[in-house]
């Protein structure tokens, strides 16, 4: 393996240990026992967006997730 792959492979298995420590803190922040099942879909579609690049604003994500657990 050359010294790029290497590097690249590190790379990448770091970037997997950081979406794995992410997926935890979401887990924290939002425990999944205490949403349905339909605001628990449209945070991993919000999610997606933001993984495709699309700015989301937090305050926005915050103020609909609230506005759910409110009702």
């Amino acid at each position: 393996m050359s010294r790029d792959e290497m590097l690249l492979e590190k790379i990448y298995r770091e970037v997997v240990a950081i979406r794995k420590r992410l997926e935890i803190l979401e887990r924290i922040i939002i425990p999944e026992e205490e949403i349905s099942e339909e605001e628990l879909n449209e945070l991993r579609k919000l999610k997606q967006e933001a993984l495709k690049g699309e700015i989301i604003s937090w305050d926005e994500v915050k103020e609909e997730f609230r506005d759910k657990v409110e009702d």
